[in-house]
């Protein structure tokens, strides 16, 4: 939207994740005057470090995928003085008579990764296809569990084979952040005006101002809005994006009803992560 915005004028950016934060940064350097409009009493969307219990714990991302050249997130972290370290490699696979042995583990490894690459080469259907095409020991089945459900937060019948081609982009490996995944929300925070606790409720395209409506019932004006918000929250928002599509004309609707569509169709993983930790 800002394209064709002279500098100084106001932005909203919706949403203080990551994506939000970022393009905050990006727009306040090119010199638009720029608001972060955040739900939550806290920033980062699904960047949460919980240091209640006197370490950093991940709540949401983990893992940083790649290196410098790949990820954009690298930059920002070694600014906020955060250290990647490699994510361990070692493998247990937990039976219900005990821990496999690690031949066996290797060999079911082998088999998962085989099955990968031939999937890859005919990437239609779901998971759950592909495993009554091409069935998998048990002990390699949990690879697929750990490493595509757990990812993808869905069962294999609610996967597509063609995800497994995601994150090629990113080759390097995966790394960890020492001292809290939170430095990233740091660095991108730094300077900016960010107002938490707003709930936005609806967006109104108007002439020359779009209108953002929050549950506190105030009224944010500016030229230009830049939504970040996440899926889930915009399917919980149908009503309000159908008004602001119909409120923009034919030239300016960047987005066809086909695509409105398909973000409303789309489903939303959920996953959870233990964390353990030793007794003293």
């Amino acid at each position: 939207m800002a394209a064709g915005l002279r500098p100084a004028r106001h932005v909203l950016v919706l949403g203080a994740g990551v994506a939000g934060l970022a393009a905050a940064q990006k727009l306040q350097a090119e010199g638009f005057r720029v608001t972060v409009v955040e739900a939550r009493s806290r920033i980062g969307g699904r960047v949460w470090t919980d240091r209640s219990s006197g370490v950093p714990i991940e709540m949401g991302a983990a893992w940083v995928h790649g290196g410098a050249n790949q990820n954009p997130v690298v930059p920002p972290l070694i600014a906020a003085g955060r250290n990647l370290v490699p994510s361990p490699e070692t493998i247990g696979l937990l039976t219900p008579t005990g821990y496999a042995s690690a031949a066996a583990t290797e060999r079911a490894w082998a088999e998962y990764q085989a099955w990968r690459e031939a999937l890859e080469d005919t990437p239609q259907g779901t998971l759950a296809e592909a495993l009554i095409r091409r069935p998998l020991s048990p002990l390699a089945r949990v690879f697929v569990n750990a490493e595509l459900e757990f990812d993808g937060g869905a069962p294999a019948a609610r996967l597509a084979v063609r995800s497994l081609t995601e994150g090629r982009e990113m080759p390097g490996g995966d790394r960890m952040v020492a001292g809290g995944y939170d430095g990233l929300v740091e660095s991108l925070a730094r300077g900016l005006t960010i107002r938490r606790g707003a709930e936005v409720v609806s967006v109104f395209c108007g002439d020359p101002e779009v209108v953002v409506a929050l549950r506190s019932q105030e009224r944010l004006t500016a030229e230009a809005v830049v939504c970040t918000l996440p899926l889930g929250v915009l399917q919980t928002m149908t009503g309000s994006f159908l008004a602001l599509a119909a409120t923009l004309s034919p030239k300016s609707r960047v987005w066809p009803w086909a695509r409105w569509s398909a973000l409303w169709a789309s489903g939303i993983g959920c996953g959870g992560r233990p964390t353990f930790r030793p007794g003293r």
